[in-house]
């Protein structure tokens, strides 16, 4: 266990470029709060995909809008340099001269417990420079309210608390997986968008809008890419706690909607345990065709490298947030070569597509060392819908916010995911009624290198419908 300790957060909002902040306003919190082990944490979450948070940490129709790429070419501005600290404030603007309009993120940048998200923080300030660059939102620029929930419960309930108190008119981004903090936006109506739907509570939210699959597409993806590649017989890899066995159960689930009469065999391992060569055993005495990792990182690293050395020759499917560029890096060519991905964005490394291409281009101006990864680009994008979506509005209030994502029918297209829409657009899962977009791509990696298997595809529905 780790000592507790007291920490004095400085929640400022100021512009890039300007040392005071907007209005003379600045508020300071404090927050106590105590390390827990990873294992304590990770075996209290529920559900649905709750594991994928640990998975992600190494450093995401008809007639839509329009592509942020047309708009590049009149961008003026740079965007500001370096990623957010703790807590921090960011927005740049050129040509956006009104009276600004903050929005939040709350997330791990901290954190001690669990690899932290600076690169989240990256992108949300990157979006922003871009989005004030080519006039803000109808001439009002944005600002960003960054706060550091230190992977600590308490922290990340005061985090949602000072949002509430603040004038965000919305929570864009975050890796969220601790109830009190929706009980506490869901009370004060604060629209959360952008994050990874990694609790049920997210994804049950009324003021939660994922803008793409999240967690659950990974999984699900998982189970029926097995089948679209001829699997018969899978075995699926999960850790020791309830989150790996909903993780699990989902790409089960996914199996057997994409037509796989066979139930998928198991193979549990601790976590907490590096995966030893004995556990690769216990998968290749299933003679398994694919395998499936339900599992924090790295432990899809750990199994992927001795199923390989212990000679296993099969499919390996792993999800993007557990298996990004770091860690094919990481294993090498050698191990990662011929194994599978599934993503619910376009890939970050997708530099032919335009709207992909503008996310590098930023995400360089404004740190060049953070990472590419779906966690960035998931920031990026929803931050990019979020200008889309207010830019219709008359007013941007917090209760303006709410109502445009709840009745958002018209789909809204960024061009670096499937097209977003809420109306028209019902979850596959009961027990997930905010998941709204079902989309997911997946890819080979050759040569260290993703390749694209096709465009999206939705898992949650039987091949061919």
């Amino acid at each position: 266990m780790f000592a507790r300790r007291t920490s004095i957060v400085i929640l400022r909002r100021t512009r890039v470029g300007e040392d005071c902040p907007i209005n003379g306003r600045e508020s300071v919190e404090s927050r106590r709060g105590g390390w827990s082990a990873r294992r304590a944490k990770v075996a209290s979450l529920a559900a649905i995909a709750a594991a994928a948070l640990a998975v992600a940490a190494c450093s995401s129709s008809s007639s839509s809008s329009a592509s942020p790429a047309a708009a590049a070419a009149t961008a003026t501005a740079s965007a500001s340099s370096g990623a957010s600290s703790a807590t921090g404030a960011s927005g740049a603007s050129s040509t956006a001269t009104g009276s600004p309009i903050d929005v939040g993120l709350v997330t791990s940048l901290t954190s001690t417990t669990l690899a932290p998200y600076p690169q989240v923080a990256v992108a949300q300030k990157a979006a922003i420079a871009y989005i004030n660059s080519t006039g803000g939102i109808n001439g009002h620029p944005l600002v960003a309210n960054q706060c550091d929930d230190q992977d600590q419960a308490n922290v990340a309930a005061s985090c949602a608390a000072a949002a509430v108190r603040s004038g965000d008119v919305a929570i864009v981004g975050g890796t969220e997986v601790f109830p009190g903090f929706f009980s506490t936006i869901n009370a004060a109506k604060l629209t959360f968008t952008g994050g990874l739907g990694l609790i049920p509570q997210e994804l049950s939210s009324p003021v939660s809008f994922p803008v793409t699959s999240v967690a659950a597409g990974w999984y699900f993806g998982s189970g029926a890419l097995a089948v679209k590649l001829g699997a018969k017989k899978v075995t699926i890899v999960q850790c020791s706690i309830p989150a790996c066995e909903g993780t699990a159960q989902e790409s089960a689930a996914a199996l057997k909607i994409a037509g796989d009469s066979t139930p998928p065999q198991y193979v549990t391992f601790q976590l907490g345990q590096a995966i030893s060569a004995t556990d690769a055993q216990q998968v290749i005495k299933q003679n398994p065709d694919a395998v499936l990792i339900a599992a924090p990182g790295p432990y899809p690293q750990q199994m992927m490298t001795a199923l390989r050395q212990a000679g296993y020759t099969g499919k390996i499917i792993n999800n993007i947030g557990s298996f990004d560029p770091q860690a094919i890096k990481t294993v090498g060519n050698s191990i990662a070569d011929g194994t599978y991905v599934v993503s619910t964005l376009y890939l970050p490394t997708e530099t032919n597509i335009p709207a992909v291409s503008l996310y590098n281009t930023w995400m360089n101006k404004t740190d060049p060392s953070a990472q590419k990864d779906e966690l960035s680009l998931l920031e990026w994008t929803a931050m990019l819908d979020f200008a889309d979506i207010t830019k219709t509005l008359p007013t941007v209030t917090r209760a303006s916010v709410l109502q445009a994502y709840q009745t958002l029918k018209t789909p809204v297209n960024v061009g670096t995911s499937a097209p977003f829409a809420v109306v028209g657009s019902p979850s596959p899962l009961s027990t997930a009624p905010q998941l709204h977009s079902t989309d997911v791509m997946y890819s080979e990696i050759e040569n260290g290198q993703y390749k694209p298997l096709g465009g999206f595809v939705d898992p949650f529905v039987p091949s061919g419908s």
